[in-house]
């Protein structure tokens, strides 16, 4: 819904940045022809004045000229001029320099097999080229070419050794090595090339972000991550940064753009727009005060459009449906037919119980040539409304639009089983994965309704049958897992989850389900190294952190770690009241002068969110450690009463026992 939008916010940052990778590097005597000179001296920075140079030389045909046209077209997105400058330039002369533009502009073209025929033809003609080499990883998308790119790269050093150069290796080299070693699977070789990338220097700044803009048009949106990434830690000039902020939101990077705003001044209101959108994207808390101040620069009315959309998902988010409402209006005030205002304000009225509204204005939107959701919404409101044929006449219509709708599917199978036609339920799901055998979550399905109908054994055994099918779908081997464990057959999961790992050597889902399984059935022990797998390569993954710090903080000794790892977490995710919880807990066991103060004003800031017997204790805990004994004793009293036994039970009756006869327990290692 928001592409258009999108390709203007990121598009607005990189302005005649891309002709850098034709420049850089470049020295070339200067041409006789004066004008030949200036507009090439202006192709970077004044792409439309170079052109104004390039038509007053005397002989606009040479290929020195083309090629300066085809690079002030590229750095004002023409790409179309541009590729017909570039081809005639190279059919009077072919240049690696001239077809390596060539390349770039049918990547943003989307002609991509054009590039890569055109790519092979640069490498093999100049292999010491390395923003062809650059280039060429950009390009690579089948095991093939990725293997053919790196060991271009690998061969690079000595061609540059022999060569004479005596310039270090630059971060970008380091980059796309590591990107195409994670793509032939073999992650420790592409973490070590990102770390010799953080000791090495870019190429050229405006370079790697040129770079990154290709990459990301041709797919290789991982490399524009990597490269911009490395812009944002180590380059400090604002307008690159903007470039790269403008960038990875385009690439939907939106952590590594919120980092990249953060390094630029709050008040600069030429951002106002691009940190709404960021903030929109990332459901950050605040997201409507920044979406309200973003509406009041906008001058775009598409633009509007979109910021006031988002602005309504946000108000719904923070539940106000009323201010939700008042946008979607605002909206629909100038654009009286807009399908998603329509869409999102029926939506509204489904979660207000107003079944007949909803049906009124879904039925003047679900027409032909709608989108999936307007029947999909029409049939749940249907249902709302107690009209189960017309219900199911919406939902078979999603099917027959999009094959495989999950939510259409299930609906429709409860359907079912409340009319008791339990074969037409199961036959139901059997065509969507006949018609679509690879779909894993149509696999998932089928289990989910057969234990619907207390058939688990069935159920099972169609997991295990999904497992054998498509044994690189880590969701079907977790969700057999679950039902192993469910029925206690604890020996049984773990094989299935050795069989997993066995498939998928280096998954790290797999390593995740292992970690949880360990957790679940209490084996800290055995949890740890997978936990420890699963951070080096999730380390902006809040849940994981979270569940290593609670390992390191009660299974390690290492509360230090603990709290590293918890405050990494609660960063990520700031209003997670379990990480808030793990937090206050690592620095109670750390037990450092003022932790345990500072854990129990975490603790008492989500105490009305954390009502788990566990949550109880911990609090009870650090109560006691802040000399409110008798508030804490209350506390271990309540957990202990709650049904079941939690985890720390046994070490709260101990705590309770010694805090009712008066020994200390104050803060650290219990």
């Amino acid at each position: 819904m928001f592409e258009s939008a999108v390709s203007k916010v990121s598009l607005r940052w990189i302005a005649a940045v891309v002709v850098v990778l034709a420049l850089v590097g470049c020295k070339r005597k200067p041409p006789p022809d004066p004008h030949i000179a200036e507009g090439y001296r202006l192709v970077a920075t004044e792409p439309k004045k170079a052109l104004a140079e390039f038509q007053r030389v005397k002989d606009p045909g040479q290929a020195v000229v083309l090629f300066g046209q085809g690079l002030a077209y590229e750095a004002l997105y023409e790409y179309a001029k541009a590729e017909a400058a570039l081809e005639k330039a190279l059919r009077l002369k072919y240049e690696p320099r001239v077809e390596l533009a060539l390349v770039r502009v049918r990547t943003m073209l989307g002609k991509l097999d054009a590039a890569r025929q055109g790519i092979d033809r640069v490498v093999a003609k100049a292999p010491g080229n390395i923003n062809a080499l650059l280039m060429e990883t950009c390009l690579a998308r089948d095991d093939a070419r990725t293997k053919a790119a790196l060991q271009h790269l690998d061969a690079w050093p000595k061609k540059r050794t022999d060569a004479g150069a005596s310039q270090s290796t630059p971060a970008e080299y380091h980059l796309a090595r590591a990107t195409l070693l994670a793509r032939l699977a073999d992650p420790e070789k592409a973490k070590s090339a990102q770390a010799e990338a953080e000791k090495a220097n870019l190429l050229d700044d405006g370079n790697a972000l040129a770079l990154a803009s290709v990459a990301g048009k041709a797919g290789q949106r991982g490399f524009a991550a990597l490269l911009l990434a490395r812009v944002v830690d180590k380059v400090r000039n604002p307008e690159l940064l903007r470039r790269a902020a403008g960038l990875s939101y385009g690439l939907g990077a939106h952590t590594l753009t919120a980092k990249a705003l953060g390094l630029l001044p709050a008040d600069d209101k030429s951002l106002l727009v691009l940190r709404a959108l960021n903030a929109a994207a990332l459901q950050q808390t605040g997201a409507a005060k920044s979406l309200q101040a973003a509406l009041v620069v906008s001058k775009d009315p598409e633009e509007e459009t979109t910021l006031r959309l988002l602005l309504a998902q946000a108000w719904l988010r923070e539940g106000n449906r009323a201010e939700a409402t008042r946008a979607l209006n605002t909206v629909l005030e100038t654009q009286p037919k807009h399908v998603g205002a329509r869409l999102q304000l029926a939506k509204i009225e489904l979660a207000e119980g107003k079944a007949t509204e909803a049906v009124g204005r879904l039925q003047a939107v679900a027409t032909p040539g709608a989108p999936v959701t307007a029947h999909e919404l029409l049939g749940i409101a249907y249902l709302q409304a107690r009209q189960v044929d017309k219900a199911r006449e919406q939902f078979e219509k999603v099917l027959e639009l999009a094959p495989g709708n999950r939510t259409a599917l299930a609906h429709l199978v409860r359907l079912d089983v409340r009319a008791k036609q339990q074969q037409s339920a199961i036959d139901r799901v059997a065509r969507q994965i006949k018609a679509a055998p690879k779909n894993a979550a149509l696999r998932l399905t089928m289990a989910g309704v057969l234990l619907q109908l207390s058939k688990k054994k069935e159920a099972e055994a169609v997991l295990r049958e999904a497992t054998a099918a498509l044994p690189d779908e880590v969701p079907l081997w977790a969700a057999l897992v679950r039902m192993q464990e469910q029925r206690k057959a604890y020996d049984e999961a773990l094989r299935t989850l050795q069989d997993a790992e066995h498939k998928n050597p280096q998954s790290i889902p797999v390593a995740a389900e292992f970690a949880a399984f360990y957790t679940r059935t209490g084996r800290n022990e055995a949890a740890l190294p997978y936990y420890e797998r699963v951070l080096r390569f999730s380390q902006n993954d809040p849940i994981v952190l979270n569940n290593t710090a609670m390992l390191y903080a009660d299974q390690t000794g290492d509360a230090v770690k603990a709290v590293e790892l918890a405050e990494k977490a609660r960063r990520l995710a700031p209003t997670s009241p379990a990480i808030t919880d793990t937090l206050a807990w690592a620095l109670y066991k750390r037990g450092q002068k003022g932790d345990a103060e500072h854990a129990r004003a975490l603790l008492e800031s989500v105490r009305d969110k954390n009502t788990g017997a566990s949550s109880k204790y911990h609090l009870g805990m650090v109560l006691i450690a802040c000399d409110s004994a008798e508030a804490g004793k209350q506390l271990l009293r309540d957990a202990l009463a709650l049904p079941g036994e939690f985890p720390e039970a046994e070490l709260a009756r101990k705590a309770l026992e010694a805090a009712e006869a008066g020994r200390a327990t104050g803060a650290g290692p219990q």
